[in-house]
């Protein structure tokens, strides 16, 4: 069993929303397994599947945020190991021994309603974007103002969108411009992911079309 001296952490609200935007059991469990192993053992993802990467890449911010907020709060890792060498210049911690369990879920409560309402205004950032969409094209500058012109709902429902459009186009040369993508407010479009039968009804549809443009239908 791996040991953790962490209790319990926050589970937002934007995982929820993301979790149900995936559509594959197994991406689902990828994206959780991931979020879980990093706030409980700070254990960093590997070989996730893409959709479970882009998911948790979406969320990185307030889970490395929250794994922080333990660290400096305790002064120790989450397996219980100082933080600072034998000797060294130590912190007064706020989790004095002997107060256990119940004294660190009043800290965690504390410190989630402080990162909540700091994170109403934080989070997502224009680089929070910049970096999900990964198509680094234009001026970074007037696409920031774009971006901060929006409102908080805005930003948190195109965070949600991107992962599913990544995932039905996968291939950046393909993906629109970022410039694009916000002043058409693309995050309203539906998503239309590509399979082979959509693929050979849509090349049907273009041959009946060129068939009666050539009087033949």
């Amino acid at each position: 069993m791996k040991k953790t001296k962490r209790y319990e952490f926050k589970f937002q609200r934007s995982f929820f929303d993301v979790l149900n935007e995936i559509p594959e059991d197994k991406d689902k469990l990828e994206f959780l397994l991931a979020i879980i192993n990093k706030q409980f053992l700070d254990q960093n993802p590997k070989d996730l599947s893409f959709i479970a990467k882009i998911s948790y890449e979406g969320q990185r911010h307030f889970i490395e945020k929250s794994v922080k907020g333990y660290k400096d709060r305790m002064q120790t890792d989450l397996q219980g190991n100082s933080l600072h060498p034998p000797g060294g210049c130590k912190k007064n911690s706020l989790h004095p021994p002997g107060q256990g369990q119940e004294q660190e879920q009043e800290q965690e409560q504390e410190q989630e309603q402080e990162e909540e309402q700091s994170n109403i205004s934080i989070y997502p950032d224009f680089n929070d974007f910049w970096e999900l969409y990964d198509l680094k094209k234009g001026s970074k500058e007037k696409l920031k103002k774009k971006w901060d012109n929006l409102n908080q709902e805005t930003k948190e429902e195109i965070m949600v969108y991107i992962p599913k459009y990544i995932n039905s186009q996968p291939d950046k040369q393909f993906r629109k411009h970022p410039g694009t993508f916000l002043n058409n407010q693309s995050w309203k479009d539906e998503i239309i992911i590509k399979t082979e039968k959509n693929g050979k009804q849509h090349q049907q549809q273009q041959i009946a079309k060129q068939l009666y443009q050539n009087g033949l239908l």
